[in-house]
């Protein structure tokens, strides 16, 4: 028996052997070969070579180098694919192939300029017969593995170019009815692109269910297809997943995104870009409605191109809809301000090509703000805008169109002081304010509003600088301004400035008006008035802002301003001093810079009562021991010139009924003081009451020339030194002993 059995394995051996050889030698060559060829060529129009076709007992049905032309080009090449089939379903006119394997598949997949695909004329046949011989054919299980898909895309100047590589692929039916897929690849370039995705579809219910994933995708290398947009991403890389279900004529998905360091940019606008988003979508394929949902985190994010505020960072928590967008948390911090806005939190809603906004919160510098508004017509954006906070108030309305701002009105209240602008900005490549259309406007300031400015927009020590000037008073500033705004040196500005009740360093001023003119890089004001203390100074000022150093000119003349009265607002206004001052100045400068400080003028004082100022109490107590409070002048007058940071004077002269001051000053920038002043005693008026200072007084008074008084140190703290006129001395009690010759 084991013989018999031995004898039928070798000979069914022989048979399948010398069927192997038949068929790979006689039947395969000639006639499948042939078949598979015509029949492949007149289903696709294209030519298609075959290298070899042959059976193996192993992998079954094995074809070699299968190629399909377009005319030249190789459209798809296989190096190898095989199958197995079940005999007995043949008789029933059935061909079941358990796998179809297909290795090393390459396919050129072409878009032509018209937009077509070249893969789209395989299936356009002008038979569509299949199966003339009545066969069915049945796979189920198809295997791809090393396969390479070669895209170029014609529709641009520069055609872009991108394969897939490393392709492997599996596609199975499942029970019941459906098939299951899944496939894996790499896009090498740039950067490496790795791609998974697997998914299920169900024929009974027409459903399509996928899970994908993209690693690596850098969106730069795809710029041809969003370049008409405007926007460029030059840099960094996008990591998405997504789950996918087409059912019913509706597509579901789930989608994550992380975006890292992405280089975003439009016009002058750049964005770096760091975010993880997932986002529910669901689009009707019928009537192509979009619903969209989602949230998105923010972090270590920038915007640049900003030019007010400079490179913008953000951090942002939000969620969005088709209509609204919701802030959770944000925050930006602006490079050119001090302090990051925060804590933003609100609600803003998309309908019918506009975006509206109400009670969105956000804090800056401590401060909470509220505002709402409304943007429609995004391609030329209008934009009505409250903001609010327990410090300000603010309305606005605004439309952009391309380069040009047309704004309506910008109006509001900033703690006690009122601003209304309106013009038209173009924001072109050189920003600038066309004169027809000017900004104008007209600010009602607080002057003392400029104390809490000074601390929130400027450093510790320039905030304690404003602060000292102790600005006070109600100013109002009409205006017009007109050129490039990035230069506001260059600007053509206009404006009428009045105030009433100003003071600064403690020092008030009836009224203030003042004419300011600028163009052509040249400041002007040739009207400048102060009304006080019952006189006035009527000044006017020259500057050249297109010089580096700032050269300027003043010149003011000083009328009849009341002493007596200007003392109440200082720290002497308890002192008997008073007088009318007139004074003429011509001041030249550069800058801050007080070594470049020239000038010239005069001063002079009338009615004067001046001896308990600070400098003159020493001197008044050396000369005289009556009450020399009294005394008053009747003339105080000097010519002085300034540079080198002093103030020079050759012709200082004081007079009053008892004795008169002449002699020269120069005074320091620093307060401090060198005078040196010639004492003359006027005998008619000098007083005797018995006292040896009073005797001496009186016959001093005889020789007219007392002495000299030096004045040092500063003018706080002035030290004195008297060099009495011995012979004058002399002269006067010979005069008071023998009589005058």
């Amino acid at each position: 028996m084991g013989k018999r059995l031995l004898l039928l394995f070798i000979i069914l051996v022989f048979v399948i052997g010398m069927g192997t050889v038949y068929l790979n030698e006689v039947i395969l060559p000639t006639k499948i070969k042939s078949l598979i060829v015509n029949t492949l060529a007149e289903q696709t129009q294209k030519k298609v070579t075959l290298q070899a076709l042959e059976f193996s007992i192993f992998k079954g049905l094995v074809l070699k180098n299968l190629s399909v032309y377009d005319k030249e080009k190789t459209l798809i090449s296989l190096k190898e694919a095989s199958c197995s089939f079940l005999i007995l379903p043949i008789f029933k006119r059935k061909i079941i192939i358990p796998t179809l394997s297909l290795k090393s598949l390459e396919v050129n997949l072409e878009r032509r300029p018209d937009s077509t695909l070249n893969l789209m004329d395989l299936f356009i046949t002008g038979n569509t017969q299949t199966n003339p011989r009545g066969f069915s054919l049945f796979v189920y299980r198809i295997k791809i593995t090393d396969a390479g898909v070669h895209f170029q895309d014609e529709t641009f100047a520069t055609p872009f170019r991108r394969d897939i590589k490393n392709l492997n692929a599996t596609l199975y039916l499942s029970l019941p009815a459906s098939v299951r897929f899944k496939l894996s690849g790499a896009s090498p370039g740039g950067s490496l692109i790795n791609i998974n995705a697997a998914g299920q579809f169900f024929f009974l219910k027409q459903q399509l269910m996928l899970k994908a994933s993209i690693q690596g995708l850098s969106p730069g290398e795809f710029l041809s297809y969003y370049k008409g947009s405007g926007i460029e991403i030059s840099e960094g890389i996008m990591d998405c997943l997504a789950d996918l279900e087409l059912k019913e004529g509706t597509l579901k998905a789930v989608i994550s995104s992380k975006n890292k360091n992405l280089n975003i940019s439009k016009d002058k606008i750049k964005v770096l870009l760091n975010s993880d988003t997932q986002a529910n979508l669901q689009y009707n394929l019928q009537d192509k409605q979009l619903k969209f949902s989602g949230k998105s985190l923010i972090a270590d994010s920038k915007v640049q191109g900003i030019e007010p505020v400079g490179a913008v960072g953000v951090n942002a928590e939000v969620r969005f809809s088709n209509n609204s967008l919701d802030i959770l948390n944000a925050r930006l911090k602006p490079e050119k301000v001090l302090s990051p806005v925060e804590d933003i939190k609100g609600s803003l809603e998309f309908a019918a090509g506009r975006l509206k906004w109400a009670n969105l919160n956000f804090k800056y510098s401590g401060i909470t703000y509220l505002t709402s508004g409304i943007l429609a017509n995004f391609n030329a954006p209008e934009v009505n805008l409250s903001l609010s906070s327990k410090e300000l108030s603010l309305e606005t309305v605004f439309a952009v169109n391309n380069n040009l701002i047309r704004l309506s009105n910008l109006s509001g209240k900033y703690l006690n002081s009122d601003f209304k602008l309106s013009g038209v900005i173009n924001t072109g490549a050189l920003p600038k304010i066309e004169r027809d259309t000017g900004l104008t406007g007209v600010l009602k300031l607080n002057l003392g509003d400029i104390k809490e400015l000074s601390r929130k927009f400027y450093t510790p020590l320039r905030a304690e600088q404003l602060e000292q000037i102790k600005l006070s008073g109600l100013a109002e500033a009409r205006f017009s301004l007109s050129g490039n705004i990035n230069e506001i040196k260059s600007c053509a500005i206009i404006a009428a400035i009045s105030g009433s009740e100003v003071s600064a360093y403690g020092l008030k001023a009836q009224e203030l008006l003042l004419h300011y003119n600028q163009a052509g890089g040249l400041l002007d004001c040739p009207d400048i008035r102060l009304s006080l203390y019952d006189g006035i100074i009527e000044a006017k000022a020259l500057m050249d802002l297109n010089a580096q150093n700032l050269p300027y000119s003043l010149s003011a003349d000083i009328k009849s301003i009341q002493l007596g009265k200007l003392k109440l607002d200082t720290k002497a206004k308890d002192e008997d001093i008073a007088g009318t001052l007139n004074a003429k100045v011509n001041i030249d400068g550069s800058g801050v810079d007080l070594s470049k400080l020239s000038g010239a003028g005069n001063i002079n004082i009338t009615e004067g009562k001046l001896w308990q100022l600070n400098l003159f109490k020493g001197l008044g107590a050396l000369l005289f021991a009556r009450d020399f409070a009294n005394i008053v002048f009747n003339e105080g007058s000097c010519n002085f010139t300034i540079r080198d940071k002093y103030i020079f004077s050759e012709d200082v002269t004081l007079k009053s009924n008892i004795t008169n001051l002449t002699g020269s000053a120069r005074i320091g920038f620093d307060s401090s003081i060198d005078t040196s002043l010639d004492v003359e005693i006027l005998d008619e008026a000098a007083p005797l009451r018995g006292t040896l200072k009073d005797i001496t007084t009186t016959i001093v008074g005889q020789g007219k020339r007392f002495g000299v008084i030096r004045i040092t140190g500063t003018i706080q703290e002035p030290k004195y030194k008297f060099q009495p006129a011995v012979l004058d001395i002399i002269n006067g009690l010979k005069n008071v002993i023998f009589g005058r010759e």
